[in-house]
Formats: C-alpha cells, structure tokens, sequence
C-alpha cells in the first residue's frame, strides 16, 4: 500500500496549478482592454522617430559588446575546438 505523503501532494498541486493560474490571469489581463471606455489616442501611436534613439542606442551597444563576445567565446571553447581538430587529423 503506497503511504500518503503531503510533501508530494502538494508538488503535484503545485505542478499542475501553476500554468492553470497563468492561464487565467493571462486571459483575465487580456479581456481588460477589451473593455475600455476610451478609444485609443492618436498621439500614443509609436512613430519611427520615436525608435529612432532606441536603435541607435541598440547598434552602438553591439557594436561595442560583439567584438568583446567574440574575443570571450575564442578564449573559453578555441582550445577545447582546436584539441578536438588536432585529435581527428592525429588519428591515424
């Protein structure tokens, strides 16, 4: 006969009532909208000059950040990549 353990009730509540919660309040945040009194504003539209900074702000970021992560990447997994090149030319 299997023992009843609360510990593993309660994961198995846990387990299975979590996405049925998220489900529901997704579904509950998204029905709010449909309910507005007020249309949507005009002036809150986004316009490309309103991104403009944002992508400028983005390309000048990665421009910096992608040589560094690649520099990083090289010295983390080249020497394991070039000992595995080195082990299947090697064999004979």
């Amino acid at each position: 006969m299997k023992k009843f353990s609360l510990r593993s009730s309660f994961e198995t509540l846990k387990r299975k009532a979590v996405p049925a919660v998220m489900c529901a309040s997704l579904t509950a945040m998204t029905a709010v909208t449909a309910f507005a009194e007020e249309p949507i504003d005009a002036d809150l539209a986004v316009t490309p000059e309103m991104l403009q900074p944002i992508l400028t702000g983005v390309s000048a970021n990665v421009k910096v950040i992608l040589p560094v992560a690649i520099g990083i990447f090289i010295i983390l997994f080249g020497p394991q990549l070039a000992m595995k090149i080195i082990k299947k030319f090697a064999k004979p």
